[in-house]
C-alpha cells in the first residue's frame, strides 16, 4: 500500500530554518536565520508540534552555531565560545565558556555521556582544535588540526605563461579551514571522525579519525571534495566524494582501512535491516538514482530522482525512505516506488531544511522558506537503524555506541 497523508499544518516562522530538531515529546528546536535590514540574525526557537512556536529565545547566535538534543529532552546550542544549555520552557539553564583564540569559535560539537567533543575553527584565518571536555567544560585534552598546504588531483589550472594548457594546480596555501554544516562530528567504538573543509574557495575538506580517550590521531584522509559522510556503527564510516571529476564513496574501518568503495556518491541512510542506501549527488549530472550499496563495490539501481538540492532522507520502520527535492516531498517505498506527497510551484526563493524529521507515528517535519510543514502520514516511526535516524537525526548528536 502507498504511504498516504492525512493532515497537513502550515506554521508561518518568521526566518528560516538554519538547523533544527525534535525530542522524543514532540517538541522542535529551530535555530532560524531572520533577515533584518539587509542584516542576518539568528535565534532559536521553541515549537510543539500540537500547539505551534512557543517562545522565541532573545538571546542571538550566529551562523557556526550548532544544536543538539539530550535525552532529557532540553537542547545545547553553541555560539562563538560559549554552549548553552536550554529547557523546553526557553529558559537557559546553563552557560559554558570555552577558552579560545580571539580567531577562534566552535564550529560544531557533540554530546557525550560525560561531557562534550567540541571542533573550534578559525573565524578569519585557519585556527583549528578538537577538544574534549567534561561536563564543566574543564578540558581533558585538545588535539590540533593542521593547516598549511594543501593539493588535490581533480583541480585544474590554465595560465597565459603555459599557452592556457590544463594542468594539475599546485598546492596552495588554505584561507580557511572550517568544519562541514552537518554533523561533522561523528563518535562510535571508541573514535570520533571530524572533517574540515575551505569553505568559501575550494570545497576541498580532510577528514581525521581521532581516538575519543586520549584525542591522539589514528588515521586522516587524503584531501577531498566531500559529498556525506555517515557513520553505519562499529566505528566504521562512509565517506563521499563528489566534484572536480570525483564520484565515489569509500568505507573505513576504524583503524583507516578501506574496507569497500563504490562508484557513487549522495546522501545515505541505513534501512532497519542494514541496507545502505543512498540518493544519489552529483554536480555534472542530473541523471541520478536511489541505489542500494552492495559488498564488492557493486550498485543496485532504483528509481531515477529527479533535481539536485535535497533534505537529508529518513527511514521509517516499515522502509519508507523520505526527503525534499526538486520542490517536492518524496517517498520510496521498500518496494522502490516512489509517492509524491507535496509539490511546490517554482518560489521567488527556494531554501528548504537541511533534514527530514519524522516523529512520532509518521509525522513528517521540514520546512520549505519560511514555511513549516507538518504532515500526518501513514508512515510508521523513525527506523531503530543506525544511521542517520538513531541519534542522527532527530536529535542530531551523532554520538552512536
Amino acid at each position: 500500500m502507498q504511504p498516504k497523508v492525512s493532515s497537513e499544518k502550515v506554521i508561518q516562522l518568521p526566518g528560516r530554518v538554519h538547523k533544527f530538531g525534535a525530542n522524543s515529546e514532540g517538541f522542535v528546536y529551530a535555530l532560524l536565520m531572520i533577515q533584518q535590514d539587509k542584516e542576518r540574525h539568528y535565534h532559536l526557537l521553541g515549537i510543539a508540534i500540537a500547539a505551534g512556536i512557543q517562545w522565541q529565545l532573545a538571546q542571538e547566535f550566529n551562523r557556526r552555531s550548532e544544536l543538539r538534543i539530550a535525552n532529557s529532552g532540553e537542547v545545547w546550542v553553541s555560539s562563538g565560545s560559549t554552549i548553552l544549555n536550554i529547557s523546553p520552557t526557553g529558559e537557559i539553564i546553563s552557560t559554558l565558556e570555552f577558552e579560545l583564540d580571539d580567531n577562534q569559535q566552535i564550529g560544531s560539537f557533540v554530546l557525550m555521556e560525560d561531557g562534550f567533543l567540541v571542533c573550534v575553527e578559525g573565524k578569519m584565518e585557519p585556527n583549528s582544535k578538537v577538544l574534549r571536555a567534561d561536563a564543566s567544560g574543564a578540558i581533558q585534552w585538545e588535539t590540533q588540526i593542521p593547516a598549511g598546504k594543501i593539493a588535490y588531483e581533480g583541480i585544474i589550472q590554465m595560465t597565459a605563461e603555459k599557452n592556457w594548457k590544463p594542468e594539475q594546480m599546485p598546492d596552495w596555501n588554505l584561507v580557511n579551514w572550517i568544519t562541514l554544516d552537518d554533523n561533522e562530528i561523528f563518535v562510535s567504538k571508541g573514535t570520533a571522525l571530524v572533517s574540515y573543509v575551505e569553505m568559501p574557495r575550494s570545497g576541498i575538506g580532510i577528514s581525521y579519525c581521532l581516538d575519543v580517550e586520549t584525542g591522539q590521531t589514528k588515521w586522516v584522509t587524503p584531501p577531498s571534495s566531500h559529498e556525506s559522510i555517515a557513520c553505519i556503527g562499529n566505528g566504521l564510516y562512509l565517506i563521499g566524494q563528489q566534484g572536480y571529476g570525483a564520484f565515489e564513496t569509500k568505507l573505513w574501518s576504524r583503524t583507516g582501512e578501506v574496507m569497500d568503495k563504490w562508484k557513487s556518491a549522495g546522501k545515505c541512510v541505513v534501512s532497519p535491516e542494514g541496507e545502505i542506501i543512498s540518493i544519489q549527488m552529483s554536480n555534472a549530472s542530473r541523471r541520478m538514482h536511489y541505489v542500494s550499496l552492495q559488498g564488492n563495490g557493486m550498485l543496485e539501481h532504483g528509481p531515477l530522482i529527479d533535481g539536485y538540492l535535497m533534505t537529508y532522507p529518513a527511514i521509517d520502520e516499515l522502509g519508507n525512505t523520505v526527503f525534499w527535492r526538486n520542490r517536492q516531498l518524496v517517498v520510496i517505498s521498500n518496494k522502490q516506488s516512489i509517492s509524491i506527497f507535496r509539490k511546490e510551484k517554482p518560489p521567488t526563493q527556494d531554501f528548504h531544511s537541511e533534514r527530514i524529521l519524522i516523529v512520532g507515528q509518521g509525522t513528517v517535519v521540514f520546512s520549505v522558506n519560511t514555511e513549516l510543514f507538518i504532515l500526518e502520514t501513514s508512515l510508521g516511526r523513525l527506523a531503530n537503524s543506525i544511521w542517520p535516524c538513531a541519534f542522527g537525526n532527530n536529535e542530531r548528536n551523532p554520538v552512536l555506541d
